[in-house]
C-alpha cells in the first residue's frame, strides 16, 4: 500500500522478453536516504511520487488499512479489487 514499495515492486526486471517489451517500468525519482542521517519525517518521503509537506515532519503511525494489512504512510493506496 505504500506507494514507494509499489514502486520499487514495478521496477523489478521480467524475464520473459514477450512480456517485457509490454511492461514499462516506471522510473524512482528523488534522492536515495542515507542509512545513517535518515531524513525527518516518513524515511520514504524523499522518492515517494505521494509525499506532501505532512511526510517530511511527520513520522506515519503503523495502522491497520485493510484487514490483516498494515502500513505506515499518510496517503496509502487502496486496492482496486
Amino acid at each position: 500500500m505504500h506507494p514507494y514499495t509499489i514502486g520499487l515492486l514495478e521496477a523489478v526486471p521480467i524475464a520473459d522478453p514477450t512480456r517485457r517489451k509490454k511492461h514499462e517500468r516506471p522510473e524512482i525519482k528523488g534522492d536515495i536516504p542515507s542509512p545513517i542521517n535518515l531524513p525527518t519525517g516518513c524515511r520514504f518521503h524523499t522518492r515517494c511520487p505521494m509525499a506532501a509537506e505532512k511526510c517530511k515532519v511527520e513520522i506515519p503511525e503503523f495502522e491497520e488499512k485493510e484487514a490483516g494489512h498494515y502500513v505506515a504512510c499518510h496517503f496509502p493506496v487502496r486496492n482496486k479489487d
